[in-house]
């Protein structure tokens, strides 16, 4: 069979085409490599950077002190103890405003107890429900500073927070309203400066009837 110029030229342009081809899907696969390559990076280093970030957080979670606390006796007293299991409370002193308390209250038990707010409380009422501001039950909140004194790793450290008490009252036919105590929460951390002027003022911000 004789081979003809043309033939020739048809097989050669044939392997070129395919040889094309194949070069094409190379650049296609490595591309696809470089692809999954640079995916699993990304991946691991945004991987790496969370992982770093929770270790910041629970670094600082170890190193912050944050009190929560709990009723007891129906309301009767607040029970604080720190998050960290490894902080032990040794005092604490706590800064209640001046319309519920004349003088700081020291403490080696880590409580707040109703009957330290109760005259205060009713009296703060009283102002409301002429204000008509408040009726004969309710809840309401009051600032309260907590100093304390606790231990960490060894080593005697102090604390400096703002945390709020929740309170409701209801009022029997006979006699002023009675109190109980729900639970407190943080309103700010390792104050700087004069606590008892910031318990004051945001007293007085939420009760503007009690001021003297």
């Amino acid at each position: 069979m004789t081979v003809t110029p043309s033939s020739n030229k048809g097989r050669w342009r044939l392997w070129i085409t395919l040889s094309e081809l194949v070069g094409v899907l190379a650049l296609l696969v490595a591309g696809l490599s470089f692809w999954d390559a640079h995916r699993d990076r990304v991946g691991a280093e945004k991987r790496q950077a969370a992982a770093e970030q929770a270790a910041a957080r629970q670094a600082v979670a170890r190193t912050s002190f944050v009190l929560t606390a709990h009723p007891e006796g129906d309301g009767a007293r607040l029970v604080f103890q720190p998050m960290a299991p490894e902080q032990a409370i040794q005092s604490q002193r706590f800064l209640l405003p001046a319309a519920l308390a004349d003088h700081p209250i020291d403490s080696v038990q880590p409580r707040i107890e109703r009957d330290w707010l109760a005259k205060g409380l009713k009296q703060a009422v009283e102002a409301s429900r002429r204000a008509k501001t408040a009726g004969a039950a309710g809840d309401g909140e009051t600032p309260v500073g907590v100093v304390s004194t606790y231990i960490e790793d060894g080593d005697v450290k102090t604390d400096q927070s703002i945390y709020r008490i929740s309170y409701a009252w209801r009022t029997p036919l006979l006699g002023g309203p009675r109190f109980t105590l729900n639970g407190a929460a943080l309103a700010r951390r390792a104050v700087k400066g004069d606590v008892q002027r910031m318990v004051d003022a945001q007293w007085l911000a939420g009760h503007p009837e009690t001021e003297r």
